[in-house]
Order: structure tokens, then sequence, then C-alpha cells
């Protein structure tokens, strides 16, 4: 490990994992809506759509 990690990659108080976690997740929810925003599919249906959703949703549902 780096100098100076262990006490922010903690296990006792969790702190530094939940920040990044919720980078994570905010990553994952930005990134996937510029996605479909950019995508332009014609049909709603369609497996990226789905899967982007599904994605969104899940990391909305793990960061609350």
């Amino acid at each position: 490990m780096w100098p100076g990690t262990e006490a922010w990659l903690d296990e006792d108080n969790g702190r530094g994992l939940r920040l990044l976690l919720a980078g994570t997740l905010l990553v994952m929810v930005v990134g996937g809506t510029v996605d479909l925003w950019r995508a332009e599919t014609s049909d709603w249906r369609s497996g990226h759509v789905l899967f982007e959703v599904a994605m969104l949703a899940f990391a909305v549902v793990a960061a609350a």
C-alpha cells in the first residue's frame, strides 16, 4: 500500500470505502446517462438501452 492510505481505507470506520463506492456509482450514473443521451437509439427496447437502464437502476439502488 501507499504510505498514508492505511487510515483512509481502514475497515473499522469505512469512510474511505464509502466515498470510493459513492464516487464509482456517481460515475456510472453520469456515464450511463450521457451514453444514452448520445446514442440516439430509435427503439427504447434495444439491448443497449435496456442494459444502460438496468445499470443506472443498480447504481442508484446500491447508493441508497
